[in-house]
């Protein structure tokens, strides 16, 4: 798994959450909240863990991208209800929203570092 891809990935989906807000995107809170819909998902719940066992590294990656997909989900119920002024208020800079990415990105970033320290 290329972490810094999977990075890129989880940035994009703010473009993805804010289509669905204009939308042009479907919208499926469920399958959103479902932490192993996605490729990297389902790398931290497999070949992961026996990677890494039961490094402090992983195990917070495995929350923050639980917590993100909720977000995710939450912005996508908002916007199926109607609720579009609270769906634009969790993609708002410093919104829930901004607040999970980040949090992913900067776990992500550790499990790299990780990653690159049992590489060299």
């Amino acid at each position: 798994m290329d972490i810094r891809e999977a990075i890129r990935i989880h940035l994009q989906w703010k473009v993805e959450l804010e289509w669905m807000l204009c939308g042009k995107q479907p919208l499926e809170p469920g399958q959103l909240a479902q932490v192993d819909a996605c490729e990297f998902g389902r790398w931290l719940q497999g070949e992961a863990r026996s990677l890494y066992g039961d490094a402090a590294a992983l195990q917070q990656a495995v929350e923050e991208h639980a917590r993100f997909h909720a977000v995710c989900s939450e912005v996508a119920g908002c916007i199926q209800d109607g609720r579009r002024e609270d769906a634009a208020r969790l993609l708002s800079p410093g919104g829930d929203f901004s607040r999970a990415s980040h949090a992913i990105v900067e776990a992500l970033d550790d499990l790299a570092r990780l990653t690159s320290r049992r590489a060299g």
